[in-house]
């Protein structure tokens, strides 16, 4: 048997985001792992919400085999290691590098 064509009106959403026919969720359009859930990508704070990598100049993530994928829990922990290493330097090197890389201000010191 087959099934009536859709006519355009027949795509209106309920109040869950679902057609009322086809019963289907509109994606987030704020979350790639959402919007792109046939794909595996990983949990990695350079995904983008297109699914492209913020890091690299590539066309697509590369999923888990990329070296630089990071959950967001292990990018802090990398920031908080980097705010302790540039507040063990000396103060000369930690004005200079405050001059150079971030306009003066030194944000690892508040």
């Amino acid at each position: 048997m087959r099934t009536p064509a859709l006519a355009a009106g027949d795509f209106s959403l309920n109040a869950k985001g679902e057609s009322k026919n086809m019963r289907y969720k509109q994606p987030n359009k704020d979350n790639p792992k959402e919007q792109f859930a046939f794909c595996s990508l990983p949990d990695c704070v350079f995904l983008s919400p297109r699914g492209t990598c913020s890091k690299l100049d590539v066309k697509a993530c590369m999923g888990q085999s990329c070296a630089f994928v990071q959950t967001p829990q292990e990018w802090e922990k990398s920031q908080q290691k980097q705010r302790l290493r540039l507040k063990g330097l000396d103060e000369q090197l930690q004005k200079k590098i405050a001059r150079k890389y971030y306009g003066g201000s030194a944000p690892w010191q508040g």
